[in-house]
């Protein structure tokens, strides 16, 4: 299929170059034959150069680190609220979640996780995100982000995404307050260039959910 490709391409600018020039200019009364043909290769020469300048294709190069996967789990923590909670849990009844993690400071582990979910009696649509990383030199989570993609501040304008870390380094992820009746979500990890670092607590799902009726931290989880 290249060589015909190629063939064609030659083909179409030879076409272009007699359609240029006259035959007089390609072989002139006078010049032998074999002149000509001369003429006719260097032509053919110009034209493989011309093709092959119109072929490369200059592509900056992306090297990945072969030592280093980004892993992603879905669902490491499916929520759904259980009937008869010993919390309020009416339609008026407001809360702010916290979800206890695995990772920990120092941890040496980037991380981002996405929060999919159903806020039932506010009628929308639950999608945040967070991101930072467990640098081994800080004391605390750095390079951080918390983004409510949905925009559920236009339900609440006291509704914010945030993160925290408890007195024992682990990292909590945090949003509200929002109505929490019959609300359900599920939430996704996503490692980063740093590789998985804990990937059993991963795998075996060590998240839990906590619920306050106040915008506080719960450093003692």
């Amino acid at each position: 299929m290249k060589k015909i490709k190629r063939a064609f391409a030659i083909t179409i600018i030879l076409f272009n170059m007699i359609s240029i020039c006259s035959a007089a200019e390609l072989c002139p009364d006078g010049v032998a034959i074999k002149e000509c043909v001369k003429q006719l290769r260097a032509k053919l020469v110009e034209v493989e150069a011309r093709i092959n300048e119109t072929q490369q294709i200059s592509a900056p190069k992306v090297i990945s680190d072969p030592n280093v996967t980004v892993v992603r789990r879905l669902s490491v923590l499916s929520f759904v609220h259980p009937e008869g909670a010993s919390y309020p849990s009416g339609p008026d009844a407001k809360a702010w979640y916290h979800i206890l993690t695995p990772i920990r400071v120092k941890g040496s582990e980037m991380f981002r996780y996405d929060l999919h979910g159903y806020a039932y009696w506010d009628s929308y649509p639950i999608d945040l995100t967070w991101v930072g990383y467990a640098y081994s030199g800080s004391d605390d989570f750095i390079k951080t982000s918390a983004v409510d993609h949905n925009n559920f501040a236009l339900k609440d304008p006291n509704f914010k995404v945030s993160m925290y870390k408890t007195t024992k380094g682990f990292l909590v992820l945090k949003f509200g307050p929002m109505s929490n009746y019959y609300n359900s979500f599920s939430l996704d990890y996503q490692s980063g260039s740093t590789g998985e670092q804990i990937g059993t607590d991963h795998a075996n799902k060590n998240y839990r959910v906590v619920l306050s009726n106040d915008d506080t931290t719960l450093t003692n989880l």
